[in-house]
């Protein structure tokens, strides 16, 4: 078990030096969304080409709370406000969403001649743990779903930024970081926790 721990954890450290310098090296080419796009794309074809990378154990669910918290950072009253009054698109664009995706599935399914289950899981949008998650529940091939969504998520990952960058697209609105109110009573809570520090 230790050693299968320790294997684990030389793989994990082995495809994060991988991905950092992958993501150095697109940083140095000015690729769009170097830090994402570099490592994903390297990765991947090091994995396909039987390389032993993996990820440290654990690593999926810090990233997830990484990611998780920026969202929720983001999410401030004004975009609730904001939401509230398209709420009907949104819900309209999810049900589109995944109507097509169901369509797509039994599309898949009689063109690839798979089953149902595994051709719609494989083509309704979703995270690729998550759809291969519910196809194995519902008796779906578990291998062909994970490739498909990954696949998936690769082509959009990798087309769409450069599409936008190739294609010199911008939007209109200019970009604004985000605003943090500060209270006095907050400031002296700060202030007082640093020795000798006053808030008056």
């Amino acid at each position: 078990m230790i050693r299968w721990r320790d294997a684990a954890i030389g793989r994990g450290l082995l495809g994060l030096l991988v991905g950092a310098l992958a993501g150095a090296a697109f940083a140095a080419l000015h690729s769009p969304l170097p830090w994402m796009i570099g490592p994903l794309v390297t990765l991947a074809a090091l994995r396909v080409a039987g390389a032993p990378l993996g990820a440290l154990p654990g690593s999926r669910q810090v990233g997830q709370w990484i990611v998780g918290t920026a969202l929720g950072l983001y999410f401030t009253p004004v975009v609730a406000r904001s939401l509230a009054g398209v709420w009907p698109l949104l819900v309209a664009a999810a049900l589109f969403a995944i109507l097509v995706g169901y369509l797509s599935g039994l599309l898949l399914a009689r063109l690839a001649r798979i089953d149902r289950t595994t051709a719609i899981f494989a083509s309704v949008p979703g995270g690729a743990a998550e759809m291969s998650t519910l196809a194995e529940r519902f008796g779906g091939r578990v291998d062909q779903v994970a490739a498909a969504q990954s696949l998936r998520i690769l082509i959009v990952v990798v087309v769409v930024p450069y599409a936008f960058a190739w294609s010199n697209v911008h939007g209109a609105d200019p970009y604004v970081p985000g605003i943090a109110d500060g209270s006095r009573l907050g400031s002296c809570a700060v202030a007082g926790a640093r020795p000798g520090a006053s808030c008056c």
